[in-house]
């Protein structure tokens, strides 16, 4: 029992930081987004914010973790001839990947989870987070603050007095176009997913024909998740359903040929997607055992190479053939996942005979 738990642990521990130091790599990108969609919030917001986003990168980010992970360990036993040893020993090869074969069994189920259930409604749940960031910035706003910018709309005021913005100019976007307007004072309300625009001794900046240039006290009504979220996603796009509202779609019978393509590929190309491992797994013991007649660097940008192959191929390949009816679109998402782990399996083969 001691070398499968040897292993485990030193698989479990390569992983952790693996995962951690490409999370660490991907978080200016996700802060850099997350300035965009939420540029003045609070830093516990955005923070929060940039978790949802590294949420997003998990099921890609687990993979290539585990990869590097299985490379990693696998190639410290190479390079402290602890393989040639176990080797000598006698102990069948598939013994010394058994416990990685378990951890790839978990992490699969995991993140067939994640991608069936979880992951297609992190869009919603972003959504719904900026919005209540939004409104707690502005019924919580610092004191002394003049400026406020929410998506497309922007107001800068002279002064302030409590919530109240005095001697304001402010910028309304909307679909027949925007809106410039000056106003002794401005206050902000909110019911539900609304923002109303309270203002006093509104003006009109650059009126367009017909337009009123004066009015008293208008309201302007603006739906936050508008302001906030330009692209939230067609509705019929099965990236933003669960596998299990897609089958129900599919069950009905009544989608044009093309969409049910789409919607068949997609549910096959998350089931590939949670298998990755067992792919990673075939070609990362292999890549971490040549690590004995090469640098750790070497193995390292090996396995990055693997990955970045295995990934292009799969989303450029893969979508193509499945959608536009070359190949059934359960084989073309399932391709490049079963051809990887054929290729790993006999590389595998030949590195156990060497």
């Amino acid at each position: 029992m001691r070398l499968p738990s040897y292993i485990l642990r030193q698989l479990l521990i390569s992983m952790l930081f693996s995962v951690g130091g490409l999370a660490f790599v991907a978080l200016p990108g996700t802060a850099v987004a997350a300035l965009e969609k939420l540029p003045s919030v609070s830093t516990l917001s955005l923070v929060t914010y940039m978790a949802m986003g590294l949420e997003e990168l998990l099921p890609y980010l687990a993979p290539l973790g585990f990869l590097l992970a299985v490379v990693s360990t696998y190639g410290r036993l190479a390079t402290d001839n602890e393989w040639t040893a176990m080797r000598m020993a006698g102990l069948h090869p598939l013994r010394t990947i058994m416990p990685a074969l378990v951890v790839a069994m978990l992490l699969s189920l995991i993140t067939h989870g994640i991608t069936a259930t979880d992951l297609p409604q992190v869009k919603d749940r972003q959504r719904v987070f900026r919005v209540q960031a939004v409104r707690d910035d502005i019924v919580q706003i610092a004191p002394g603050r003049t400026d406020l910018k929410i998506g497309g709309l922007y107001l800068v005021a002279r002064d302030r007095a409590g919530d109240r913005f005095l001697d304001a100019y402010l910028h309304v976007p909307g679909e027949g176009g925007s809106r410039e307007m000056l106003a002794d004072e401005v206050t902000f309300d909110f019911t539900g997913k609304n923002m109303l625009v309270q203002l006093t001794n509104a003006r009109l900046v650059r009126p367009e024909e017909g337009e009123i240039l004066y009015s008293e006290s208008p309201t302007v009504e603006v739906n936050l998740e508008s302001l906030l979220d330009s692209d939230s996603g067609r509705p019929d796009n099965p990236r933003y359903w669960t596998s299990a509202e897609i089958r129900r779609a599919l069950a009905g019978g009544e989608l044009p040929v093309e969409r049910e393509r789409e919607y068949r590929y997609q549910i096959s190309q998350r089931q590939a997607l949670s298998v990755t491992y067992f792919l990673f797994l075939f070609l990362g013991v292999p890549i971490g055992l040549k690590r004995r007649r090469s640098s750790a660097l070497g193995g390292t940008a090996s396995a990055l190479g693997v990955a970045l192959c295995y990934f292009v191929l799969s989303m450029r390949l893969g979508k193509p053939l499945g959608t536009t009816g070359i190949m059934p679109p359960e084989l073309a998402a399932w391709l490049t996942t079963v051809l990887g782990a054929l290729l790993g399996l006999v590389y595998l083969r030949r590195t156990w005979r060497s």
